[in-house]
């Protein structure tokens, strides 16, 4: 008798998360559009009848949300920005050993940007925005999952580097 048990390998869980940053960042970017269209028309249409004075917090949040998943998103393809003039030329093994150099710089980087989004997140989740009434918080809980996020991705692909037949 089979087991019916699945389990889970490394990329059924990175084509997970791959699929919910572009959900979440699609979501985004249409009510971050929707949000914008629908103020613009109001004020256009019915000058200060209607009050669409949740469309700057909104828009606000939205915005910082979808620039930290599009950054993870970005990291998981392989888009941020590098300059590469000099390391193009180096032998391949080299050119390997600086890319896991500055990529283990960038961990330490991100380790520090996700302790200080916890210290932060801590401090502010008490107060609330004028509007929504919002935690104040997350904002910096953005900061928080967009660096875990790139943090996930970036070993993923420095895993990658350095074992080519690896799984992910």
């Amino acid at each position: 008798m089979r087991s019916l048990r699945y389990r889970w390998s490394f990329r059924d869980v990175a084509v997970l998360i791959a699929r919910a940053e572009n959900v979440i960042a699609g979501v985004l970017f249409v009510g971050l559009t929707g949000a914008v269209l629908t103020d613009v028309i109001f004020r256009g249409v019915f000058p200060g009848i209607i009050r669409t004075t949740w469309v700057d917090e909104f828009g606000r949040l939205a915005l910082v949300w979808l620039t930290f998943i599009a950054a993870a998103a970005c990291e998981r393809e392989g888009m941020q920005l590098t300059i590469n003039i000099l390391t193009e030329q180096l032998p391949a093994r080299l050119r390997q050993a600086l890319a896991v150099i500055s990529r283990a710089v960038v961990v330490g980087f991100l380790l520090l940007v996700a302790v200080q989004a916890v210290l932060l997140i801590s401090k502010e989740m008490g107060d609330r925005t004028s509007v929504l009434q919002v935690p104040v918080g997350l904002y910096h809980t953005a900061v928080l999952v967009g660096a875990v996020l790139i943090l996930v991705h970036l070993l993923a692909r420095t895993v990658r580097l350095l074992l080519p037949k690896a799984e992910g």
